[in-house]
């Protein structure tokens, strides 16, 4: 770590972090190779037991923390779900033979099959605290994450031992046993592990339907040549503990924090989607956070049940999408007007209302002060780098819903195939890295 970096966690953790992580007594730690944080919020026992165990396995070798915070929000007063969240954490502090260090933050070196590498930190925001409704999950992952980087801190003053990443997942996954042993890689910001939602019992084909969706616009992304083709789901994430100082932590926000915080660290370095090992998923109907696989379960089983089939975004918006990349990359000087990029459009298109329709776009979502701004830039590779910051994941999200609203609505999953084919090609369905085919056929298309 160079001196720059450590004063960049230092004044992040004095200036940006909860103030939590000053009720830390670090003395009372062991060293550890790895720290993974996990917010918990109505989870039951047994599906905790999990990690307790996985790091016991006979191949595990290095030591771990695992910071587990405890959170309900305020609406929960008075709820099942806030007793139950209180009666499993007592249960664990007890059967974990955790210490208290503070009116909020307890530990425990769990070890079982005579191994003792396995730390776990408590922190309690479900008795006497809880987590401001409109703060939900972003705050709880954190207070998590400031404590973990307050500890990777304190291990690297003391005995100069880094741990460069912070690994943040979810009380509803299955981690695999080489879980948390991510070697640093250059100039990566952040990693997403892969997945496999396991649906519970009938939410089969509503759970295939919504993950083929989220890998539909990832691909759709990297095939038009965004820098932000990568899944934002919360369990999935491994974040470089010197880039999560550099953009000020974790978002707080009762939903799609993942989102932002990835939106931010892709502006600072390449986020990596890991080949291996998989990481399995609950696909269970939740309404605990406004966005995400819970809800979109509950949504699409309702559909169903009004006889409304699954419908998914056009393949021509993600062409289109492509076609502005495309054209943004040819701006090779910075003295250009605004409509430079129309006119590189322009010469793509023939379809008029398309062109008109993107533009109208373009200057909603502010290209006419972008533009303003890249003229300071003296090279292409700086426009681009420039106009990315600016055409970011959200930008884009934005761009792609438009593109659905004014000129190509969503399509039914069975329209989607000979749409592919007819629009990319048959290569694209082949797929690269995702197999389209196979896919059709567990949709049954």
């Amino acid at each position: 770590m160079t001196p720059q970096e450590e004063l960049t966690i230092k004044r992040y953790l004095e200036r940006y972090a909860e103030s939590i992580v000053h009720e830390l007594d670090t003395g009372c730690f062991k060293e550890f190779d790895a720290v993974i944080v996990i917010p918990i919020y109505d989870e039951s026992e047994d599906q905790l037991q999990h990690f307790l165990e996985y790091s016991q396995h006979a191949e595990y070798k290095q030591s771990t923390l695992i910071v587990w915070v405890f959170n309900a929000p305020e609406s929960s007063i008075n709820s099942p779900s806030l007793a139950r969240t209180q009666e499993v954490l007592n249960r664990l502090l007890l059967k974990t033979e955790a210490n208290k260090l503070t009116g909020r933050l307890y530990l425990s070196s769990y070890h079982s099959n005579d191994k003792e590498n396995l730390q776990i930190l408590f922190v309690d925001y479900c008795h006497d605290v809880l987590i401001p409704n409109k703060q939900g999950v972003g705050l709880a992952r954190k207070l998590g994450m400031d404590l973990a980087l307050s500890l990777i801190y304190q291990q690297y003053i003391h005995n100069k031992i880094w741990c460069h990443w912070i690994y943040s997942t979810d009380a509803d996954v299955m981690l695999p046993e080489n879980y948390g042993q991510i070697r640093p890689i250059e100039n990566t910001t952040a990693c997403i592990y892969p997945f496999k939602h396991l649906p519970v019992a009938g939410f089969e084909r509503a759970m295939d339907e919504y993950e083929f969706s989220l890998h539909y616009y990832v691909e759709s992304l990297r095939h038009a040549g965004s820098p932000y083709a990568f899944h934002t789901i919360g369990s999935l994430i491994v974040v470089s503990s010197i880039a999560y100082a550099q953009v000020r932590g974790m978002p707080k926000r009762a939903g799609a924090e993942d989102f932002y915080l990835l939106n931010k660290l892709a502006k600072l370095g390449d986020i990596v989607s890991l080949k291996a090992p998989l990481i399995q998923v609950s696909g269970r109907p939740s309404n605990r956070v406004p966005f995400g696989t819970g809800p979109a379960l509950v949504k699409i089983n309702a559909q169903y049940e009004n006889d409304v089939s699954f419908h998914i975004y056009h393949p021509r918006n993600f062409i289109l999408l492509a076609l502005v990349l495309e054209s943004v990359s040819e701006i090779e000087h910075s003295s250009a007007e605004d409509d430079i990029l129309l006119s590189r459009i322009e010469g793509k298109l023939s379809n008029q209302q398309e062109i008109d329709v993107i533009w109208e776009i373009l200057i909603d979502l502010g290209w006419k002060k972008q533009a303003i701004h890249l003229q300071q830039f003296k090279s292409s590779d700086a426009i681009q780098k420039a106009f990315h910051v600016w055409f970011d994941g959200f930008i884009t999200l934005r761009f792609v819903h438009e593109l659905r609203d004014r000129l190509y609505p969503n399509i039914l999953l069975a329209e989607l195939r000979d749409l592919l084919i007819s629009l990319r090609g048959s290569e694209l369905i082949r797929g690269n890295d995702f197999d389209y085919t196979s896919w059709f056929k567990t949709l049954g298309i």
